[in-house]
């Protein structure tokens, strides 16, 4: 079963800071960020249940799934909800970051 990806405005919002947060630092780095996430949030389509659930934390009374992108220092989390056929993106935030106990 193919599922639908959506991302959320807050999670579209801290992709593009981390974007241009790399990009002032080196643009080809950032570019082949951007690629390897959007290949990462592409893969949740096919078997998205794949990820571990994050326990204690929910959106919408919804439970979040992670799905880590990155390596070492430059880790992200990124932060979803599988309804239906849809996967949302509710966040995506470095490694260095988190969503503890609470909302996403």
């Amino acid at each position: 079963m193919a599922y639908r990806v959506e991302v959320a405005e807050i999670a579209a919002a801290e992709i593009d800071v981390a974007y241009s947060w790399l990009k002032e630092r080196s643009p080809t780095a950032a570019e082949r960020w951007y690629r390897g996430l959007m290949a990462s949030l592409a893969s949740l389509r096919e078997h998205p249940q794949r990820c571990a659930q994050v326990y204690g934390v929910s959106s919408a009374g919804a439970e979040v799934r992670q799905l880590i992108y990155g390596r070492r220092h430059g880790r992200y989390r990124i932060l979803f909800t599988i309804a239906g056929n849809d996967v949302q993106i509710v966040r995506v935030l470095h490694g260095a970051r988190g969503a503890g106990r609470g909302e996403a």
